[in-house]
């Protein structure tokens, strides 16, 4: 992970690179990483550029005010056009749906 230089209070440039395990839906643009840790979840927002054509390394820019703890991670992408906590609210196995029945009264 690289680090810009930055102003006191102002979020911080990062760049990660790393290999996707798939190139299916991945183009170089707006993307978000999804991060859970023990505080909860979180996901980043940023942009992909792949480093050569068809080929799966890319690096990820995005801002942040601190440091996320990432680092070795596998982290699930997520498409510009998609809001991540619709995909929490899938892949979270602890999150279970139950069907309810509303009836007027």
């Amino acid at each position: 992970m690289k680090q810009a230089e930055t102003q006191q209070g102002e979020s911080i440039q990062f760049q990660l690179s790393g290999t996707f395990d798939q190139r299916e839906d991945v183009s170089d643009g707006s993307g978000w990483l999804l991060v859970s840790d023990e505080k909860g979840f979180c996901a980043l927002h940023g942009e992909v550029s792949f480093i050569q054509n068809g080929e799966n390394t890319a690096i990820f820019r995005f801002s942040e005010t601190s440091q996320p703890n990432v680092i070795g991670a596998n982290l699930p992408y997520l498409s510009g056009r998609w809001e991540p906590h619709h995909v929490w609210m899938v892949v979270v196995p602890q999150w279970k749906w139950n069907r309810i029945f509303f009836r007027a009264v």
